[in-house]
């Protein structure tokens, strides 16, 4: 197994002096913003972290692409608050709008979730995720095992990019004006959600 591609892909978030980053080494790190010194390393399992980290109320939000999980860790420890299973991969960074949570994931759906017990609120699947053109998804939202091939730098299956641009991947982050909720998707549009 090949592991020689790690970096830093995420944006980091800077909070009370902390920086804070996803790696594809499976890593969030908090570093000091003074001097780089790390401060503590959230690992979760060897699944990358592309997704920017948002930073609210001490928590630490953040979402991985190959475990498909939405964690939440505390902001001063690293210590796990709790993670929840999406359906998909994520590469959205999450957004934060009082205490409900926004990203999107790559079968073309966004989620909502509460900020404190992770709870999904609701979800929105884009027109071509609700198509689902060629079987891409399952009946419950998830790649199809037959259309996952493994590649030679991971063993964790892995979907072709024409696959998930043609169920309207939500790879954006979404964006939150007053009470309406801003996605792109991959089918082209630009959602507007109330």
């Amino acid at each position: 197994m090949i592991h020689n591609q790690v970096g830093f892909q995420s944006s980091p978030a800077v909070a009370d002096g902390v920086v804070y980053t996803g790696c594809r080494d499976s890593n969030v790190y908090a570093l000091d913003a003074a001097t780089g010194k790390e401060k503590w390393r959230f690992n979760n399992s060897m699944s990358w972290v592309i997704s920017s980290p948002a930073v609210v109320g001490g928590k630490v939000l953040f979402a991985t692409s190959d475990s498909s999980m939405f964690h939440i860790a505390d902001a001063a420890t690293g210590k796990a608050v709790l993670h929840q299973p999406t359906k998909a991969y994520v590469f959205s960074s999450p957004a934060v709008a009082g205490d409900v949570v926004y990203y999107g994931v790559l079968n073309g759906t966004l989620e909502a979730r509460h900020l404190n017990s992770g709870e999904l609120l609701w979800e929105y699947q884009t027109g071509a995720s609700l198509e689902n053109r060629n079987w891409v998804l399952t009946a419950e939202r998830k790649f199809n095992e037959g259309l996952l091939f493994h590649s030679a730098w991971n063993d964790a299956p892995t979907v072709s990019a024409d696959l998930q641009l043609g169920v309207g991947s939500i790879f954006s982050s979404p964006l939150i004006v007053n009470r309406t909720v801003f996605v792109g998707s991959t089918d082209g549009y630009v959602y507007a959600l109330e």
